[in-house]
C-alpha cells in the first residue's frame, strides 16, 4: 500500500529514495543495507607484525627482574611513544640496564636478555 506524499510524480516511489538519502542514517543501518561491513579489529588483523615488531628492540629496565618466572618491568619505545611491559629473564637484571627483546609472549609480556656494554 503507498504511502501518501512519499511517492514521486511517476508513482515509482522516487521520493521515498530521495528522502532516504537526505536523512542520515546510522553504522548499524548501513551495514543492514549492505552499504558497509564491518572492520576487523586492527589487533588482531595485524598481531603478527606487532609481535615482529618488538623482537630486537632494546628497553631499559625499570623495576628489577629477579629472574625465574618472576617478572621484571621495562620501558620500550613502540608506535610514536613509550609503553611498560612485563619481562622475564633467566637472570637476574638491575634497575636502569638495557635489555634486547628476544622473544614475545603475548599479553605485554616480554622475554629479554642482558644487553652488555
Amino acid at each position: 500500500m503507498p504511502v501518501p506524499g512519499l511517492l514521486g510524480p511517476c508513482g515509482c516511489g522516487s521520493r521515498a529514495i530521495e528522502l532516504r538519502r537526505r536523512m542520515p542514517m546510522g553504522f548499524y543501518h548501513r551495514v543492514e543495507m549492505g552499504l558497509l561491513r564491518p572492520r576487523r579489529s586492527a589487533k588482531r588483523a595485524n598481531s603478527e607484525g606487532v609481535n615482529a615488531a618488538l623482537v630486537g628492540r632494546v628497553a631499559k629496565v625499570t623495576t628489577a627482574v629477579p629472574g625465574g618466572d618472576k617478572p621484571g618491568e621495562a620501558i620500550l619505545r613502540v608506535r610514536g611513544g613509550t609503553e611498560a611491559y612485563l619481562v622475564y629473564c633467566d637472570e637476574p637484571i638491575d634497575r636502569g640496564k638495557q635489555v634486547v627483546v628476544v622473544e614475545d609472549r603475548g599479553s605485554r609480556r616480554l622475554f629479554v636478555a642482558r644487553l652488555d656494554e
